[in-house]
């Protein structure tokens, strides 16, 4: 499975997820909300902190010193900081993440067969 049939894959299944969670509302309101990709909008950088830091524990990992040090720098994006959390707490996240950051690499090569 390349990454990009994998991230197509979670776009989907959260589009879908997306879908039904307005369809259900839709019935329960009067009004129906369109979402769209300029109407979305980030985290406060201390909500999703708190939201990492909360998952790292759930899942056992939380290593207070690395936590720290991926939190402490405020010139990368509260998006790369969530995803360096998600690399310390899994390591296929890691593995995912390491393939799409170096474009050398074949994906395909790295994947088992589908």
């Amino acid at each position: 499975m390349t990454v990009r049939m994998w991230l197509t894959t979670a776009c989907v299944a959260a589009g879908l997820g997306l879908g039904a969670t307005a369809t259900a509302a839709a019935g329960e309101t009067k009004t129906k909300t369109e979402y769209s990709f300029g109407s979305l909008r980030a985290l406060a950088p201390e909500a999703a902190k708190a939201q990492a830091e909360a998952w790292l524990k759930k899942a056992g990992k939380f290593d207070q010193a690395a936590f720290d040090k991926i939190w402490a720098n405020a010139e990368v994006s509260v998006l790369d900081r969530t995803l360096e959390t998600l690399e310390l707490g899994n390591a296929d996240a890691k593995k995912v993440m390491d393939l799409g950051r170096n474009a050398a690499i074949d994906p395909r090569r790295n994947c088992p067969p589908s």
